[in-house]
C-alpha cells in the first residue's frame, strides 16, 4: 500500500470513529445522561482521537443537531437546556487538554447579548478563538450592555464577539454595537448566532463590522479586520478552493450533485452553487457535506482551518 492510500485509510478510520462517537454522544444527550456523555468523550480520547477532532466532529455537530430538534419541536426547551449544559461541561473539559496556537497577543471579549440566555454559540466562538491564539475573555450569557462596554474599555479589547440566538434580541445587539463604537479606542465588533441567519436583513442593520453565524468564518473575518495573518485567499478565492475540494471528492465517489444533496440533506441548487464557489457556507453545512462524503471537516477546509486540526 502506498503512502497516499495509507493517508486515505487513516482519514476514513478517524471519520468512522468520530461518526460512531457522535451518534452515541447524541444518544447520551437525548437521554440526559451526563455520565454517559463523559464516557463517550473519554472513549474517544482513549482511541487517540485528538481533542480538537472530538470538539469539532463530535461536540459541535451534536449541539447543532440538538438545536435543530428543538426548533422542530421534537424536544422541549428543558431537554435542550440539559443537553446544552452537558455539552458545555464537556467543552470545558476538552479545552483544558488543548494548547492554543501561537499567541497573537490580541484580547477579545465574547458574550451573548443582554437578555440572551443561549450562550453555547458564544462559548464555541470563544473556544475557537482561544485555539487560534487569541487572549479570550468569555463572559457567558445575558451581559448587560452598560457593563459590557465598561468591561471592554477596562480590558482594552480590540475585538468583541456578540452572540444572538433569538431574533427578538437583535435590538439589544444593535444597542451594544452602537455603544461599543462610541468608545475612544473603538473595538472591532462582530455579531453572530442563529438570529443572524434567521433574519439577515435585520442583522445587516446592526452596524457591526462583521456578521457571521459560523465561528470558523468569524475567525477569518476577525483576522482580516485586525490585519492579523490575513488568509492567503480572498473570500471568493477561498470559496472556489472549497468548492473544488467538494466537487473532486464527490466525483471520486461517482456521485451526482443530487446524490450529494440527498445524502447531506441539502438542496441540489445549493450544492451546485457551493461547488461553483458562489455560496458561503455555515459550519453546519460544511459538517453535513463532510459527513455525507465520509471525510473529515478539515480535509475540506484545508490549511485555512489548521488551528483546529489534530
Amino acid at each position: 500500500m502506498n503512502v497516499e492510500n495509507v493517508e486515505e485509510g487513516e482519514t476514513m478510520q478517524v471519520n468512522t470513529q468520530t461518526r460512531i462517537l457522535r451518534k452515541r454522544y447524541i444518544e447520551a444527550l437525548l437521554s440526559g445522561e451526563q455520565g454517559l456523555a463523559s464516557q463517550v468523550i473519554e472513549e474517544g480520547l482513549s482511541q487517540e482521537v485528538a481533542p480538537t477532532r472530538i470538539y469539532l466532529d463530535v461536540l459541535a455537530p451534536s449541539i447543532i443537531h440538538i438545536g435543530d430538534l428543538w426548533h422542530k419541536g421534537e424536544i422541549n426547551v428543558a431537554q435542550e437546556h440539559l443537553a446544552t449544559q452537558i455539552s458545555m461541561r464537556q467543552m470545558g473539559y476538552l479545552m483544558r487538554l488543548l494548547r492554543p496556537s501561537k499567541k497573537l497577543g490580541v484580547r477579545v471579549v465574547v458574550t451573548a447579548v443582554e437578555n440572551e440566555h443561549h450562550a453555547v454559540g458564544a462559548r464555541m466562538l470563544a473556544d475557537f478563538l482561544y485555539m487560534d491564539g487569541w487572549d479570550v475573555d468569555y463572559l457567558g450569557d445575558n451581559t448587560p450592555t452598560k457593563d459590557l462596554v465598561e468591561f471592554v474599555q477596562l480590558r482594552g479589547a480590540r475585538l468583541v464577539g456578540l452572540s444572538v440566538t433569538l431574533v427578538e434580541n437583535l435590538p439589544q445587539a444593535r444597542e451594544a454595537v452602537y455603544m461599543l463604537h462610541q468608545l475612544e479606542t473603538r473595538p472591532v465588533v462582530m455579531v453572530g448566532g442563529a438570529a443572524v441567519e434567521a433574519d439577515p436583513m435585520q442583522a445587516e442593520s446592526l452596524g457591526a463590522d462583521a456578521r457571521n453565524a459560523d465561528p470558523l468564518a468569524a475567525i477569518q473575518d476577525a483576522r482580516s479586520l485586525l490585519g492579523l495573518g490575513v488568509a492567503k485567499h480572498t473570500l471568493d478565492e477561498y470559496l472556489k478552493v472549497l468548492g473544488d475540494r467538494i466537487q473532486t471528492t464527490r466525483k471520486g465517489l461517482r456521485w451526482s450533485q443530487q446524490r450529494l444533496a440527498d445524502e447531506a440533506g441539502l438542496d441540489r441548487t445549493y450544492i451546485s452553487m457551493v461547488e461553483g464557489g458562489k455560496q458561503n457556507l455555515t459550519l453546519g453545512a460544511v459538517m453535513k457535506i463532510a459527513d455525507a462524503l465520509e471525510v473529515t471537516v478539515d480535509s475540506l477546509l484545508g490549511q485555512e482551518a489548521s488551528f483546529i486540526s489534530s
